[in-house]
């Protein structure tokens, strides 16, 4: 495992954490279709335009739920290998980073942050990454109106 550096990055591509919400959000709405589809069904609404197209909602939303269980496995593991977890309750041993900066917020073995103390965590990240994007924002155009001006 890798020293403790509180200011390390993130595997690119989009951390274990928001692949799970992203997968809890697509099996909501994939068992919301179903039952949809099963209550058109059983009570003997006719085959139309409509329940075709639940059915077809509901096989692409299965498809996107069962592309997400296995892309969160495969986050989860390549985090596990990295040394790192961004899950409220991964793997102890490991040192926990907010899922949007990197930020270490508990080292390897130290107690579980509660629920609410990991909420602040992610509303303060969330606020510094906004915070972050419009500085450069800020900064792409000050760059642009310096090329314009030559």
């Amino acid at each position: 495992m890798a020293a403790y550096d509180p200011d390390r990055h993130l595997i690119a591509g989009p951390t274990a954490f928001t692949l799970r919400l992203w997968r809890i959000r697509c099996t909501t709405v994939a068992v919301v279709i179903c039952f949809g589809t099963f209550v058109l069904s059983v009570s003997g609404v006719p085959q139309s335009w409509l329940t075709n197209s639940m059915v077809i909602a509901m096989f692409i939303s299965v498809m996107f739920v069962s592309t997400l269980i296995g892309r969160v496995a495969s986050k989860e593991w390549a985090e596990t290998r990295t040394g790192y977890t961004t899950l409220l309750h991964g793997d102890r041993t490991l040192e926990q980073r907010d899922p949007y900066l990197g930020k270490a917020i508990r080292r390897p073995g130290e107690n579980y942050l509660s629920r609410e103390e990991f909420l602040e965590v992610l509303r303060a990240a969330k606020n510094d990454a906004d915070k972050r994007a419009h500085e450069r924002a800020d900064i792409r155009k000050r760059k642009e109106d310096v090329s314009w001006n030559r």
